[in-house]
């Protein structure tokens, strides 16, 4: 399943997240593109947050939560592009 440039859009990520995650079966691969902010004292002047249709922000951390929370593990992320794998 793929998930390209749309995840900064969700007004309702959990309700998103879990949508996809009933989707796919256990062992299935979630490819994930979003620009991940790196540092939130950056968050003001983020080009990313500029676009006023970007509503939902990720960091490491909160990948890291979606990973937990909706039983995923994460394979690799390079900070734009995450990819997991359902468990």
């Amino acid at each position: 399943m793929t998930c390209t440039e749309a995840f900064e859009h969700f007004y309702e990520p959990a309700l998103e997240m879990t949508k996809m995650s009933s989707l796919l079966k256990s062992g299935g691969y979630f490819f994930l593109m979003t620009e991940l902010l790196k540092n939130k004292e950056d968050f003001c002047s983020w080009w990313y947050r500029m676009d006023n249709t970007h509503v939902c922000f990720l960091n490491e951390t909160s990948l890291d939560f979606l990973c937990a929370h909706w039983g995923f593990q994460l394979l690799s992320c390079d900070g734009r592009l995450s990819v997991l794998k359902k468990l």
